[in-house]
C-alpha cells in the first residue's frame, strides 16, 4: 500500500519529467543540423580602414525557437550589429555576449528566427604603399550545408587577386567588381579563409580606378546646368536695380558739380568786376547803370549787396 510520503514522490517525479518535456530546446553552432548556409561578405576600406564583414546565418526552420546560438569570429574584431530577420523581412536588433576562447571569440545571442545578420570589423588590413592586402579566417565550430564568400572590390582599387582564386564574377553599374566563392559543405573544426590583395593608390588622378564620369549626361535639363526662369527674372531685376542706382549717384554727381561751377563763376565775377554787377530798384524794379546811387526812373535810393 502506497504511504503518503510515496505519493509525494511520485507526483515531484512527474513534474520534473513534464518540466523536461517543455523546456526549449538549446542549440548553438555545434549542432549537426543547426546551421544549413552562411553568407559572408566582406568590405575592404568601407568608410574606414579596415574590412567590414557581414555573416548571413541560415538556421534550420524545423528548429524550435527562440535558439541560443554561440558563433565564432576573431579575438580582435569588434562586433557592431547582430539583426534577426522576421518572417515580413524586417531585421530587429538582438543583445549579445562575447566569450573570449583563444585566439576567437563566441558571440552568444538568442535567434527567435531562422535568419541572423552579424556585423563586425576587422582592423586587421595591411597597407605597404599602394598595396593592400587582408586575410579572412573563419573557424566552423558545426557543420554548416553551403558555405559562400563573397567581396567587394574598394573605391578607387584595381582588381583583386585572392587565394583560393574566386570562381565567379559580376560588374556594378559604378565599374567595381564583385567576387564570390561557394565553399560548399563544411565540417566542424574546418578553417575556411581567404588571402586578398589589391592595389589603391589614391594619390594619382590617372588611376583608372578614379576616373570620374557624370551619372546622367550634361544638357540643359541637368539641374543646375541651365538657368531656370525664376532665377533669369531674379538676376535681371538686380542687374536693373544695380543700374538705376548708379545713374542717380551719376546724375547727383553732374547736378553738383554744375551747381557748384555757376556759384563760382558767379562769385567770380563779383569779385574780379564789381563795376559790371547789375543794380535793380527795389520801388519800380528798373535797371540803374554802373555806380548809380539813385534809381534813374522813380529817384528811390539803390541798395547794393
Amino acid at each position: 500500500m502506497l504511504t503518503i510520503k510515496k505519493y509525494l514522490l511520485l507526483i515531484l517525479g512527474f513534474l520534473f519529467a513534464l518540466s523536461d518535456q517543455w523546456q526549449p530546446v538549446s542549440v548553438s553552432a555545434q549542432s549537426t543540423t543547426g546551421m544549413e548556409w552562411v553568407n559572408v561578405t566582406l568590405w575592404p576600406e568601407q568608410g574606414e580602414s579596415s574590412v567590414l564583414i557581414v555573416y548571413e546565418i541560415h538556421l534550420s526552420e524545423t528548429l524550435n525557437y527562440p535558439q541560443e546560438v554561440a558563433f565564432p569570429i576573431p579575438a580582435d574584431c569588434e562586433v557592431k550589429k547582430i539583426s534577426i530577420q522576421r518572417n515580413d523581412g524586417e531585421l530587429l536588433p538582438v543583445a549579445w555576449d562575447i566569450h573570449e576562447d583563444g585566439d576567437w571569440q563566441l558571440v552568444h545571442f538568442a535567434a527567435i528566427s531562422p535568419v541572423t545578420r552579424l556585423e563586425y570589423r576587422d582592423t586587421r588590413i595591411a597597407a605597404s604603399n599602394s598595396l593592400r592586402q587582408f586575410s579572412f579566417e573563419w573557424l566552423s565550430n558545426g557543420e554548416v550545408e553551403s558555405f559562400s564568400l563573397t567581396v567587394y572590390q574598394p573605391f578607387g582599387a584595381g582588381e583583386l587577386e585572392t587565394e583560393p582564386r574566386m570562381s565567379q564574377m559580376e560588374e556594378l553599374d559604378d565599374g567595381r567588381k564583385v567576387y564570390s566563392k561557394n565553399f560548399g559543405r563544411i565540417s566542424s573544426g574546418e578553417l575556411v579563409w581567404l588571402d586578398l590583395q589589391y592595389e589603391k593608390d589614391i594619390t594619382n588622378p590617372d588611376y583608372p580606378a578614379l576616373s570620374v564620369s557624370a551619372v546622367s549626361p550634361l544638357n540643359d535639363n541637368v539641374t543646375g546646368h541651365s538657368a531656370t526662369p525664376l532665377s533669369v527674372v531674379a538676376w535681371l531685376a538686380a542687374v536693373a536695380v544695380v543700374v538705376m542706382i548708379m545713374v542717380v549717384i551719376y546724375y547727383w554727381w553732374i547736378n553738383r558739380r554744375m551747381q557748384h561751377k555757376r556759384e563760382h563763376i558767379v562769385r567770380g565775377v563779383g569779385i574780379l568786376n564789381p563795376e559790371k554787377q547789375a543794380v535793380f530798384c527795389h520801388e519800380c524794379g528798373s535797371r540803374s547803370k554802373a555806380g548809380d546811387a539813385y534809381c534813374r526812373s522813380c529817384g528811390t535810393e539803390l541798395r547794393r549787396f
